[in-house]
């Protein structure tokens, strides 16, 4: 698939510092550790070669939490790490006093925002040899090392947005962070209700010769409320360092939409087309993380806990106008559960940091469907449709790591880990299976000078399969069913990357990089027959694929204009290439089935601009923060159209097709942060 993501956002911070707090940033006390760096008051580097940033180099800013922090550190952008089963892949580039946190359902800004500012006694970029052992596949880490006893600090956030057509029920977030006897604590509690999303357009159906033959207004919304509580608890027992997360969160959402249908020289309606997609459930999760030395090495030990209910319905009606309505409703209802453990030593030997270990986890899934029809008399079970799906996986990995510092301007990263996998499914496609992959990662770190970066790497990974695949499900709008399949196998990658970072002053900053993956076993759309005819489709292998691209991040300050002002820009270009199991011919990998083909396009409704959005803070008032973002304010139009086969796009016989598209308007949003 062939896309490209821009984004340009103005960010204008109007400060007048937090007089309390801006004295207490700057008279943190903090022994030196290297000469700072050129005019750059605050920001030293390290004898391993890391960028230090101290509280003074923040002050300017009036950070509130850590998150504040964190964003002005130039040419730095979180990761969230991979949504992904097991701990190995879903690290981020985050770490709090040199550890990860423990737990995978919280994000890494929400563990960022539950650290006051106060309580930061520096902020550590971490690049090349300065990472050692702790990279994990990035680049480049920040560690944001807490004062020995943390600061007592409760807040209050309120956010609202104002849409077109709509307004945002306000959200609230409460933090109260604090220690006792020694440990660290925190609570957050956040909830909200409201529209996400209201889109409106329009569409209908074309023959052969590009004729429109239906067309209608059409209207969505997602509406969606959730309150959810998270729990932190860190400090020492005994010589263990020790860190606790919890996590629940209980949510619904549900999103109906509408199409009235006209037909080409008509003036009334002959069909609505209508639909509601529903879901809800409570997740709930547990983290907990050791680390302590043992025999001259640092051991770490970290277990998680999950589980995620998910209780989805999707209706669909297709009802002339005059005719008694019927509609019909698929149900699935599933349950996730995770358990996993991961241990892992570590140890500099002279230039080189030396790291190896391994996890072990077990994933199930349990999921039941069920198809219903209403004619009027509430929605009745066809018997023959239940289906259920339960699906294992015991999943294990050993790793053995080298951060090699070839010299204070050069290193190099090497890593080798290997995969088992075992998959038992149970139900009506009933299997199992077992997996060894090795995984392989070379990179390398070149800093010629303060100013310049340059990394390159070149890995084997192994994708994870989505077990909703090797369950039967529907899409009712569209009219697809997804048969499942239990023969799936992860699709391998061989990955390169290269990328060259440029920094300037404080704050400014230009990343550009490049990607290419050859992918095996890749995971697409293919034909499901019986008795040598085509019955339907399923998520399935085909033998290679490939994609490449390339990215760019830029960070422009204009404190000349106004001080605080900066332009913050992305862009991202994908394209990718595979040949196609029906038609055996090579075309992008989009959304293709069996009779369908789909073509998805964005465009902005007024100038073609890619400028998506303008931020601003206002910090002149004690212990207050006002935070307003406007969000494509020129708009944007989402377009999509679908080409019908009569019987497949083997045969290459057109039958039409659906065209689609909805609006975005733009959207303003505000959020007050009151510190108690």
């Amino acid at each position: 698939m062939k896309y490209s993501v821009s984004k340009i956002a103005l960010l204008v911070f109007l400060v007048a510092p937090n007089a309390a707090l801006a004295t207490e940033l700057a008279q943190a006390t903090e022994q030196p550790i290297a000469t700072e760096i050129g005019q750059n008051p605050g920001v030293s580097t390290s004898a391993n070669g890391a960028l230090v940033y101290l509280p003074t180099f923040f002050a300017q800013f009036s950070p509130d939490t850590a998150a504040d922090m964190v964003r002005q550190v130039p040419g730095f952008a979180i990761q969230e790490g991979d949504e992904v089963r097991g701990l190995a892949g879903s690290a981020g580039n985050v770490l709090i006093d040199g550890s990860r946190p423990s737990s995978k359902d919280q994000s890494l800004r929400n563990f960022l925002d539950t650290i006051p500012a106060a309580s930061v006694e520096r902020i550590e970029l971490l690049q090349g040899a300065a990472i050692g052992s702790l990279g994990g596949g990035h680049a480049s880490l920040i560690n944001v090392v807490r004062k020995t006893s943390a600061t007592n600090s409760t807040s209050v956030t309120l956010a609202g947005s104002l849409r077109h057509h709509n307004i945002i029920i306000p959200e609230i977030n409460l933090t109260h962070n604090g220690n006792y006897r020694g440990y660290n604590y925190s609570v957050k509690v956040d909830a909200g209700y409201g529209d996400r999303t209201k889109r409106f357009g329009g569409e209908g159906l074309v023959d052969n010769q590009g004729n429109i033959t239906q067309f209608g207004p059409n209207y969505d919304y997602e509406n969606v409320k959730y309150g959810r509580i998270i729990l932190g608890l860190d400090g020492n027992i005994g010589r263990t360092k020790s860190k606790f997360d919890f996590t629940f969160l209980q949510y619904h959402e549900h999103r109906p939409c509408h199409n009235i249908i006209t037909l080409t020289g008509q003036n009334t309606p002959f069909r609505v087309d209508s639909g509601h997609d529903d879901g809800k459930g409570p997740d709930i999760s547990f983290g907990a993380r050791f680390e302590r030395p043992i025999f001259g090495y640092e051991g770490k030990l970290n277990l998680i806990a999950r589980r995620e209910n998910d209780n989805d319905f999707y209706d669909a009606g297709f009802n002339l106008v005059g005719r008694p309505a019927t509609f019909t409703r698929f149900t699935s209802n599933s349950v996730t559960d995770e358990f996993a453990g991961q241990l892992e030593f570590a140890r500099v030997f002279g230039k080189h940091s030396i790291s190896f270990g391994g996890e072990t986890g077990l994933t199930r899934l349990d999921n039941e469907g069920n198809f219903y029809e209403n004619t009027g008399a509430g929605f009745i079970l066809d018997p023959s449709s239940k289906s259920r799906t339960q699906v294992q996986e015991i999943r294990s990995e050993a790793f053995i790591a080298d951060t090699w510092a070839i010299n204070p301007t050069l290193s190099l990263e090497g890593k080798l880990r290997t995969e088992w996998s075992r998959i038992s499914q149970e139900g009506a496609n009933a299997n199992e299976r077992s997996y060894v992959y090795l995984k392989p990662r070379l990179a390398i770190n070149y800093r010629p000078s303060p100013q310049w970066i340059v990394n390159a790497s070149i890995e084997k990974v192994l994708g994870q399969l989505d077990f909703s695949d090797f369950a039967f499900s529907v899409n009712l709008s569209e009219g697809n069913q997804n048969q499942g399949n239990a023969e799936l196998r992860p699709d391998q990658t061989t990955q390169t990357t290269l990328s060259v970072e440029r920094k300037w002053g404080t704050r400014g900053s230009l990343k550009i990089s490049w990607l290419n993956q050859d992918i095996t076993d890749a995971l697409t759309t293919i034909p499901v027959f019986e008795n040598g005819q085509i019955v339907g489709e399923a998520t399935g292998n085909i033998p290679n694929a490939h994609r490449h691209g390339f990215d760019y991040s830029l960070t422009l300050p204009l404190d000349n204009l106004l001080r605080g002002l900066e332009i913050k820009s992305e862009w991202r270009y994908r394209i990718s290439k595979l040949i196609d199991p029906i038609t055996n011919r090579p075309r992008e990998n989009n959304g293709q089935g069996e009779r369908v083909q789909f073509n998805r396009f964005s465009s902005y409704l007024w100038p073609p601009a890619s400028f998506w959005g303008i931020d601003g803070e206002y910090k002149g008032i004690k212990d207050l923060t006002i935070s307003a973002s406007l969000e494509l304010p020129n708009g944007l139009r989402i377009r999509r159209f679908r080409t019908d086969y009569l019987v497949s796009r083997a045969d290459g016989q057109t039958n039409g097709g659906h065209f689609r598209y909805r609006d975005l308007k733009p959207a303003f949003s505000i959020s007050i942060r009151k510190a108690l």
